[in-house]
Parts: C-alpha cells; structure tokens; sequence
C-alpha cells in the first residue's frame, strides 16, 4: 500500500473540485487527518479502476495521533510519496509509522505552487488544468524509474 502525502495538496484539491472523483467512502479514518482518502475506484486511461486499499491520499501527517498511526499500520501502508518542500518536511514532520519501509520525494516547485494558489483564487480552471497537466508530466516524465 501506498500513501501520497501532501501538506498543500493543491493537486488533488484541484481534482475534487472539478471533477468530484474521491469521495470520502471510509468516513473520518484518521482523526487528525480528515481528508486521509482510498483513492480506490478511480478510473484509470485504460477504463480499470484502481484497486481499493492499494493507493491512499493525505494531507499533513504531523498531528496524527498514536492511534491514527496504529490504523495506518493495519491498513499496511509501505510507501509515502511525498511532495513538500524541504521547508514543509521540516516545520511539519511526519511521525514514525513502523509499516513505512520507503518514502519517495517529488518536490513540487514553489513557483508552481504560487501560480496554482493564484489561480485556485481567481478560479482559473483552464489555466490551472494546463498547469497540473505540465506538472503531472514533469514528474512521470523525471520520477518515472522510481516507480517500476
């Protein structure tokens, strides 16, 4: 299993507002992480869906409790793809989940950061679709051998 953890999380925010794809099927599963999702059900290019409890989104996991990670560690959760900042990992430091044998990192500049908040603001869809889909192939594109 898998966690993608993001504290600004702007890319699936994105996601959920256009396009209403992961719908909150488990209820709160973290108590002080609520939008920890099974990202289970998603259709993929090929018309499959991705395999429930295979791959899981988040976002902040440093105030997770001691029981929050226990229920992380039942789900079997082995690999966190991280995409903060050096300075997000540092003010906000994920805990130890003893399950995790592996965290990946794919930083996402700050520049495109800003750019896609500016534009989450200004409700600027296209603009916005045009920039996670440039992002989105900048990390297939440089990550692509991390995930084989």
């Amino acid at each position: 299993m898998l966690i993608i953890h993001s504290w600004h999380s702007w890319h699936y925010l994105y996601l959920c507002l256009m396009f209403d794809l992961v719908p909150n099927t488990l209820g709160t599963l973290l108590k002080n992480q609520p939008n920890f999702r099974d990202l289970g059900g998603i259709p993929a290019a090929d018309g499959r869906k991705i395999k429930p409890g295979i791959l899981y989104r988040s976002g902040d996991l440093s105030n997770i409790t001691p029981a929050d990670i226990r229920k992380m560690e039942d789900l079997g959760i082995r690999m966190i793809i991280d995409f903060r900042s050096d300075r997000e990992i540092i003010q906000y430091p994920t805990p130890l989940i003893r399950t995790v044998k592996e965290t990946k990192r794919i930083i996402i500049p700050d520049s495109s950061r800003h750019l896609a908040e500016k534009m989450l603001k200004e409700r600027d869809a296209v603009g916005l679709a045009t920039l996670l889909v440039k992002d989105y192939q900048r990390v297939l594109n440089d990550h692509a051998d991390d995930f084989r």
